[in-house]
């Protein structure tokens, strides 16, 4: 109950809306925060709160009654209504080659790996992909490596669909460049303006398409989303409440090959199991490898690593991963040839 209450203060302290019905304020506050896997905290309540202060003069909708009438009907502007609420409350930063490790690990260990097992026909999953820059990064490793995008199926989902239209267009700041080696942009872009647009080459077999990680289904083999190799979700559950996290990695697995590889921020899997995959360490990460039979999948147990070989011990209860949160992140980002 004071949950409730804490929500309907927030929501009620918006002057742009006439929500005199903190009932009313409840269901809107909570029917957005689950639809979009906001946790339920103070801070986010403030923030939701002050996004639908925003959307309430952008719509003219002063009514909670009418504005949760907006959300729940199968409507052209009740969606566009949704969508103007997750660009709003989705976080879209990102850069190319973010986190230098792991695109090292994927250029030397994992992609050589997958690449020789499937004949170059690999699929891979970007999943709130944001931008594109993170994909794109796949796309320009399988270019140095001399295997080309156009045998492989990569693609991009989020829930924002101003963040796909950018990662459609496939043209950037000087922002999404730093700390990336000037080798790599004249390899893989065209100076346009005062930023760049990726080759055509590169951008051969990436596509990109709205998918809600919570509401949408998944897997579903008719959006293409099922049987990857790799599934990239990095620093997208650490903004999702607990119970969330766990839905969406159960999803996540079940998306994916035998053999194939789920990879997300080292904290945001802290203190967790996941079932139906072997955690591995690759460098400083921790990588989730979905076993080629049922059989060989062990009970869920946290990855230690071996020094001497790499290789996997699976005898902890509990596994640290690094602090790989999004600000720690935003160190590296140095492109490694």
């Amino acid at each position: 109950m004071r949950d409730a209450r804490r929500r309907a203060n927030a929501i009620l302290r918006i002057g742009a809306m006439a929500w005199a019905q903190s009932a009313r304020a409840v269901r809107i506050h909570d029917l957005v925060a689950t639809r979009l896997g906001v946790p339920n905290s103070q801070p986010s309540t403030e923030r939701i709160a002050r996004v639908l202060e925003d959307r309430a003069r952008a719509t003219g909708i002063a009514a909670a009654e009418r504005y949760l009438s907006l959300l729940t009907g199968a409507t052209d502007a009740g969606r566009r209504e949704w969508d103007a609420l997750a660009a709003a409350l989705t976080v879209g930063e990102s850069f190319f080659f973010r986190d230098s490790g792991l695109f090292e690990a994927l250029r030397s260990r994992l992609l050589p790996e997958l690449l020789d097992a499937r004949s170059s026909r690999i699929r891979v999953w970007s999943a709130g992909c944001s931008d594109g820059q993170e994909l794109y990064t796949v796309a320009m490793l399988l270019h140095d490596m001399a295997r080309p995008t156009s045998g492989a199926r990569l693609i991009g989902t989020d829930v924002n669909p101003a963040a796909l239209a950018t990662a459609r267009r496939g043209r950037y700041d000087a922002w999404s460049f730093r700390g990336v080696d000037k080798g790599a942009i004249a390899r893989h872009f065209a100076p346009r303006g005062d930023g760049f647009e990726l080759n055509e080459s590169v951008r051969r077999g990436v596509t990109f398409r709205r998918h809600n990680l919570i509401g949408d289904p998944c897997p579903d083999p008719a959006a293409g989303l099922d049987a990857m190799d790799i599934i990239l979700c990095r620093n997208v559950l650490i903004y999702f409440a607990p119970d969330v996290v766990d839905s969406v990695a159960r999803k996540l697995v079940q998306c994916l090959r035998p053999g194939g590889y789920l990879i997300v921020g080292n904290a945001e899997m802290h203190s967790r199991q996941l079932h139906g995959v072997v955690p591995r360490h690759v460098g400083d990460h921790v990588v989730y490898r979905r076993p080629d039979s049922p059989e060989a999948s062990p009970p869920p147990a946290a990855a230690t690593r071996d020094s001497s070989n790499d290789r996997l011990r699976g005898d902890t209860a509990t596994s640290r991963h690094g602090g790989d949160t999004p600000a720690a992140e935003d160190e590296a980002g140095a492109l490694l040839d």
